[in-house]
This record gives C-alpha cells, structure tokens and sequence, in this order.
C-alpha cells in the first residue's frame, strides 16, 4: 500500500512538475500557497519570490494580489472561475477552484500560458474583420457603379437618337473608367 502511493505521488509529480508553461498552485484559507510547482514556477519573473509559504500578496506583485485575493476566497468558498492574467509579454489562461481534500477545502489555481493561442485569435479576429469591411465596401461601390453603367452603355448603344461625337467620347471615357472600377 505505501508503495502504490509513492508509486502515485510520484506519477503526479511527473505530470505536475512538467506541466508545460503553466502551474499548479493550492493555497488554504490563509490565502497561504501549500503547494506550487509546473515549468512557470520555476521560470523567471512568474512569481515575486518562492511560491510555497508565500501568501497572495507576497507570491504576485501588489496590482495582480489585489485582484487575485477576491478570486482566491471566491475559490475557497466553492466558486469556479477562469479569466486572463497578463504578465510581461507573456498571457496566462487562470482557472482557480475548490478542491476538496481531507474533509477540508483548499483552493487551486491552474496556471496555463497561452500568449500566442491569443495573439493567432486577435488576428483570425481582425482577419475576419477586414474580410467584412472589404465585402461591405466592395458591395456599397458595385451597386452604384452598376447603376451608372447601365444607363452610359444604353446611351452609346442608342441608334434611335445617337448621341453626339464629342458626348460619345465622354461618356465611353465614363464607361471604360467605371469598368476598371467594378
């Protein structure tokens, strides 16, 4: 039996410890962090100082703590919640939740870097939006260019009442200029 669970723990830790840009961190009702560890705990500029023993305030900057406490206590008392945290250059992907644990509830907080999964959306959404203005624009330009030319085409093809030379020329100048914009 002592031998399943360290053959356990140390399956966790494998995963845990190699959880890739990201970390796993458990803090108790003191906001206190009992627990911390993934490849961003041991990375620079992540954390203030050693997570484990360390509070919320005293792992992340003062600007980051203040929003992260209400987040922290909000997990303790049994509510989910996920949200992007900015740090440097780098953005991380924050779920913080209860677990349950001994008869007792600690609060976790998973930790997942995803700076360039956000920088491929922002430009698949500016992408899809330059798609629409250009549509919009090429529609709004078509329709009356359409309209123009009708009428100049019917006029040059008029052999009823032929428009004069000098007018002829104008009005092809018109149409071959209304072509090169459709």
């Amino acid at each position: 039996s002592q031998e399943e669970l360290e053959q356990s723990e140390a399956r966790y830790r494998a995963v845990v410890s190699n959880f890739p840009n990201g970390a796993v961190l458990l803090f108790d009702a003191q906001l206190r962090h009992i627990f911390a560890d993934g490849q961003c705990v041991h990375s620079d500029g992540m954390f203030g100082r050693t997570v484990v023993g360390s509070t919320v305030g005293d792992a992340f900057p003062a600007s980051v703590a203040a929003r992260r406490a209400p987040q922290y206590q909000a997990a303790l008392a049994g509510t989910f919640s996920a949200f992007d945290r900015a740090a440097d250059q780098s953005t991380f992907y924050v779920q913080t939740l209860p677990v349950h644990q001994n008869q007792l509830t600690v609060g976790m907080a998973v930790l997942q870097e995803v700076t360039e999964q956000r920088r491929a959306e922002a430009l698949a959404e500016l992408d899809q939006a330059k798609t629409a203005f250009f549509s919009n624009v090429s529609h709004e330009l078509r329709t009356p260019l359409t309209l123009m030319l009708g009428p100049v085409a019917d006029a040059l093809a008029d052999r009823e009442a032929p428009v004069p030379p000098r007018q002829r020329e104008r009005l092809e100048l018109v149409q071959r200029s209304g072509y090169r914009l459709h």
